[in-house]
């Protein structure tokens, strides 16, 4: 089933594999604001889908409850044309977050999207703070 508001944005998944993604925003006339450049607000919710798809796929991390608790974006320079959402887990997120679990029973995962233009430029920086429990 497709979340509507993903759809409207059409956001589109240029590469997933388990606990990392790559997802594409288009520059299309409804993700732009007054002056051409992509919407702050389009920006943050493909960043902010980036890191829960990430979490989502990872096979260790998503066997634990999860939520995203917060999210802290920088933004850098506009972007007038499609930019790119990448997110990968970290290879010793799954042990610190079970070493967490185990000796709290409680842990948090801090996650860095990269939001790209297509020539590579930094758009904009999105950290998001995953909590998880048993």
């Amino acid at each position: 089933m497709a979340v509507p508001f993903l759809e409207h944005l059409s956001i589109a998944v240029d590469e997933a594999r388990a606990g990392n993604v790559s997802l594409r925003l288009p520059a299309i006339p409804s993700n732009q604001d007054h002056s051409g450049n992509l919407a702050h607000g389009a920006m943050f919710q493909v960043a902010e889908t980036a890191a829960a798809l990430a979490v989502g796929t990872h096979p260790t991390l998503r066997t634990f409850a999860h939520r995203q608790k917060v999210s802290h974006i920088q933004y850098r320079a506009e972007a007038p044309r499609d930019v790119t959402a990448r997110c990968a887990v970290p290879r010793d997120a799954a042990e610190a977050v079970q070493a967490q679990l185990r000796d709290q029973g409680e842990a948090t995962l801090e996650l860095r999207v990269e939001v790209l233009d297509g020539w590579g430029n930094d758009i904009c920086l999105l950290t998001a703070v995953f909590g998880f429990s048993v």
